[in-house]
């Protein structure tokens, strides 16, 4: 259970921003599921659409 999920979650949110996308949920939110990936056994399928929900396009 030795994962940098905060650096991962950095990395993530940094491109996300790069390829025009904005986040869309409260930090809350985000601390939340980041914290819970480990404890839920998330595969990346689950990871990839919860970021999909959490970010929004910018025009």
């Amino acid at each position: 259970m030795d994962c940098n999920h905060r650096t991962g979650w950095l990395l993530c949110r940094t491109l996300m921003y790069e390829g025009g996308y904005r986040l869309a949920l409260p930090s809350v939110e985000v601390v939340r599921f980041v914290r819970s990936i480990d404890s839920l056994a998330l595969d990346e399928p689950a990871v990839v659409e919860w970021v999909r929900r959490a970010f929004l396009r910018l025009a």
